[in-house]
């Protein structure tokens, strides 16, 4: 799907930047409103992690555009199948908000005598494949079908291939684009290592890397969540919407001083990581609640524990 997103992005981004959504450029849908393009153009900046405030722009253009039926359709056209499943995948993986029973009833009924859902007849294998994969996703729990927007393995932090800071400042924008994500509760973390300098003083920067390299692992493996790199030896793990981030952070307290030793041997003390637990009450406060975390770690470190946990 990559090259069918590059394809995409590059046909329709410049216009989408000016309306917020893409319009017909041609007749007879010359300067209408295209939901199905602009659904397009959303998912392919999310597949290659590129502008992804115009992908949120984009996304809740889309979910605004939704009918009275639960359908969707270009403009005041009739809904159409096409349309109705672009925006529907979009939708379903974005936001906790929207109701995939509606517009799976009314691909049901457009559904051929054949099995085969059509739009304009060449595409209906790949078109029918699609919606079924899309039927199965939409029965999944929403944060294990959320759709954390991609991110360039250039832009990656070098030492432990987990986005930067500037990511999560686009993730947060996204949260607060959608109206069920922006009112759904979230879970943030934030993480940095006891015993990091002193480790890194006595074996060199490059073990002290590994290290690093080996929490960032650890987090990733952590289903319904992303992790991101704040900087230094602080990370930052964010959970979609119904994860239960604390007894995932649980198991992970739990495995890390074995997963250390079976890396790094036998070396005294064990880096250990502090945890700050944010519960927080709505998605469009994302960014705040780090805000609030990176000001209450004083405290956590004051009182001499490895975990506290936060309303925020």
């Amino acid at each position: 799907m990559r090259p069918f997103a590059i394809a995409i992005a590059a046909a329709y981004t410049t216009g989408a930047e000016e309306h917020g959504c893409v319009r017909g450029t041609r007749f007879p849908f010359h300067e209408r409103p295209l939901t199905s393009a602009t659904a397009m153009l959303a998912g392919a900046l999310l597949e290659l992690g590129q502008d992804i405030p115009l992908a949120s722009r984009l996304a809740h253009s889309v979910a605004t555009s939704q009918r009275s039926d639960g359908a969707f359709g270009d403009d005041d056209e009739p809904s159409d199948l096409f349309t109705t499943f672009l925006a529907a995948e979009l939708l379903a993986r974005l936001d906790p908000g929207f109701d995939a029973t509606r517009p799976a009833a009314f691909l049901a009924r457009a559904q051929s005598a054949d099995g085969f859902f059509r739009a304009l007849g060449p595409e209906a294998p790949w078109l029918t494949d699609a919606v079924a994969r899309w039927l199965r996703v939409a029965e999944r729990p929403f944060h294990a079908r959320f759709r954390w927007p991609a991110i360039p393995a250039a832009n990656r932090d070098r030492k432990t291939g987990l986005p930067p800071y500037a990511w999560f400042v686009d993730l947060a924008e996204l949260f607060a684009s959608l109206p069920g994500l922006a009112a759904a509760p979230c879970t943030l973390a934030f993480f940095d290592l006891i015993g990091f300098r002193a480790f890194n003083n006595a074996h060199g920067q490059d073990r002290g890397d590994d290290v690093l390299e080996e929490l960032a692992a650890a987090l990733m493996e952590i289903e319904g969540a992303a992790a991101i790199r704040d900087g230094g030896d602080e990370f930052l793990l964010v959970g979609a919407p119904g994860a239960d981030l604390e007894a995932a952070i649980d198991r992970f307290e739990a495995a890390w001083p074995a997963r250390f030793a079976a890396r790094f041997g036998d070396v005294g003390e064990t880096v250990r990581p502090r945890v700050l637990l944010g519960h927080v009450g709505r998605g469009d406060r994302l960014r705040e609640a780090r805000e609030a975390l990176g000001r209450a770690v004083g405290e956590l470190k004051d009182r001499g524990a490895l975990r506290m946990t936060l309303d925020l």
